[in-house]
């Protein structure tokens, strides 16, 4: 993490659905709330899902999470 090193779990998620959005064997990991040092999220969308779509922020600074092209 950008806060330094944590100790989780790894595992392969069959499928992760965002709003219409959806992909397939994905990596994730598992860590306590605290040792993340978020304890108000319950979870974060990383690379392993990100990067099969296309991520940008509109001139409002929205994200917005799109299919490839």
């Amino acid at each position: 993490t950008a806060g330094g090193v944590v100790r989780g779990r790894g595992l392969l998620l069959g499928e992760v659905v965002v709003g219409k959005l959806s992909a397939g064997q994905v990596r994730a990991a598992v860590v306590p709330k605290l040792q993340a040092g978020l304890p108000d999220v319950d979870g974060l969308l990383g690379l392993s899902f990100l990067t099969r779509y296309a991520v940008s922020f509109d001139a409002r600074g929205e994200l917005v999470i799109a299919a490839r092209r």
